[in-house]
C-alpha cells in the first residue's frame, strides 16, 4: 500500500521592506514634485510623504532649511536634489536662490550613521 504524503504547507513570503521603506520608494519613484513652487521662489509648499503633510515656507527661512535637512535624513535626498534642480531649470531667477542657500547649508549631505 503506498503512503499518503502530507500536502506542502504554504508559507506566505512577508515583503522584506518596512512600509515606510516602500513609502520613501514610492516618493524616490514618482513622478509629482515634493515641492508647490509659488511666489518667485519666495515661498513653497513642501510635501512630506512619510509623514503624509505639506507645509508651506518662506524659503529663506530656518525652519524651510530644517524641514529639508528631515527630508534628506528619511532618505529622500535624490528626490529633493532632482526636484529642486527642475524648479531651476524651468525658473533659474527664482530657485537658484534658494538652491544656493540649501548647498551653503549643506542640507544635501546625509548624516552618517554610527
Amino acid at each position: 500500500m503506498a503512503s499518503k504524503k502530507s500536502p506542502k504547507k504554504f508559507v506566505e513570503k512577508k515583503d522584506a521592506k518596512t512600509e515606510l521603506q516602500l513609502t520613501i520608494q514610492a516618493a524616490l519613484n514618482s513622478p509629482y514634485s515634493l515641492f508647490i513652487p509659488c511666489e518667485d521662489g519666495n515661498y513653497v509648499y513642501v510635501k512630506n510623504p512619510v509623514a503624509g503633510t505639506t507645509r508651506h515656507f518662506q524659503t529663506n527661512k530656518q525652519d524651510f532649511i530644517d524641514h529639508i535637512k528631515l527630508l534628506v535624513e528619511i532618505g529622500l535626498v535624490e528626490k529633493i536634489e532632482k526636484d529642486i534642480k527642475e524648479l531651476v531649470n524651468k525658473n533659474p531667477k527664482d530657485w537658484k536662490k534658494v538652491l544656493d542657500l540649501l548647498q551653503k547649508e549643506n542640507v544635501f549631505t546625509e548624516p552618517e550613521s554610527a
